[in-house]
């Protein structure tokens, strides 16, 4: 077989230039029609069965039509172990072929290749800062008010953003989220979207989502917490915060009553999710329902809105650690492989090497 540069396999033949790249061999007992799926061995060394009247130890080479023959050419596909049995000598050329596709959500690479999917329709978490609990407080003269910074890249609606918070005192007024854009590094005071929670419901520290609905372009935005009543230093709100200050993408900061001040070194703890583009890609995850698919590989890291190469078919490189003939699928820890299946079973390749992924798209 031989492999085009759509991704499609044919019959290779030895006279005819673009289908000279042989790629692998058509499993026996398959038949199939013009569009169908097929499989196919293309392991370099892979054992291969089901011929007849092979001579052990012999070279063999591509022929005609999706034949194999003993006469020497440049095609060579491989060796003879038994009458029935070849081992490949994969003569193709052909690594991957790989489509540019909007990246709906970051995608981190620190390892190897990320798995995606397309076409989610729950919301997607486009920002996500943990805590370590560090505390902010909120509401008291001197610090009225905490926000955090993120960036947008392309379009989107944040449908809500999810904080660890908590009330000091008893506190008579309601706790304040928004959404608001940038001027000139800080928030510039113009809500675009609010959602609030009642004071006295609040306990310990708890994670408590503020439903909202925001239609943002590119650009830096802040997620506002403040009060809605009269200040005070007994009764007031904290938020949980990060001490570390891991965010790279945005800072932290309080309203001092006339300006806004940087927390130093620290971040605000959230999650902002926002409606998902459905022709974008996301990673993949076995255990979540809106994420169970696979349409291949993204091999670098890619901001939201910037746009990615997938790798969809052929023989990716960039792995490590893999296991030699082992078939990998989609885990349930989002954006990894492992040689079992996860929740939901989503094959995405087998290993030729220990860095080399033959990508099979499930159908």
């Amino acid at each position: 077989m031989y492999l085009d540069t759509n991704g499609n396999v044919g019959l290779a033949d030895k006279d005819t230039t673009a289908k000279t790249d042989v790629f692998g061999f058509m499993v026996a007992g398959q038949s199939v029609a013009d569009g169908e799926r097929v499989e196919v061995v293309a392991i370099e060394g892979a054992d291969v069965r089901g011929f007849s009247g092979l001579t052990p130890g012999d070279n063999y080479y591509l022929g005609n039509n999706g034949a194999i023959t003993g006469t020497e050419n440049a095609y060579l596909v491989g060796v003879a172990l038994s009458a029935s049995r070849i081992k490949i000598k994969r003569t193709s050329t052909v690594e991957t072929i790989a489509k540019r596709i909007l990246a709906g959500e970051g995608i981190t690479v620190s390892g190897n290749p990320v798995p995606v999917t397309v076409g989610l329709t729950s919301p997607a978490e486009i920002v996500t800062i943990a805590d370590n609990g560090d505390v902010l407080n909120i509401g008291f003269s001197g610090v009225e008010r905490q926000a955090q910074s993120f960036p947008i890249v392309g379009s989107t609606s944040v449908v809500s953003v999810k904080v660890s918070i908590r009330k000091v005192g008893s506190p008579g007024d309601n706790l304040i989220c928004a959404i608001q854009g940038d001027s000139g590094g800080s928030p510039d005071g113009v809500d675009i979207d609010t959602d609030s929670v009642v004071g006295s419901t609040l306990g310990a520290f708890a994670d408590h989502t503020f439903t909202l609905s925001a239609a943002l372009t590119t650009g830096t935005y802040w997620v506002i917490l403040r009060r809605s009543g009269a200040l005070s230093g007994s009764d007031l709100y904290s938020v949980e915060g990060n001490s570390t200050a891991p965010y790279a993408d945005g800072v932290s900061k309080y309203f001092n009553g006339s300006s806004w001040d940087t927390n130093v070194g620290k971040d605000m703890g959230m999650v902002v999710s926002a409606t998902p583009d459905a022709d974008a890609i996301y990673r993949s995850d076995a255990n979540d329902t809106d994420r169970d698919n696979f349409i291949g590989f993204v091999t670098g890291t890619v901001a939201k809105g910037s746009e990615a190469d997938v790798y969809f078919v052929g023989v990716l490189d960039g792995f490590s650690g893999l296991t030699p003939g082992a078939t990998y699928y989609v885990q349930d820890t989002i954006g990894t492989i492992g040689t079992s299946a996860g929740s939901t079973s989503i094959k995405v390749g087998k290993a030729i090497s220990a860095t080399e992924l033959m990508v099979i798209v499930p159908a």
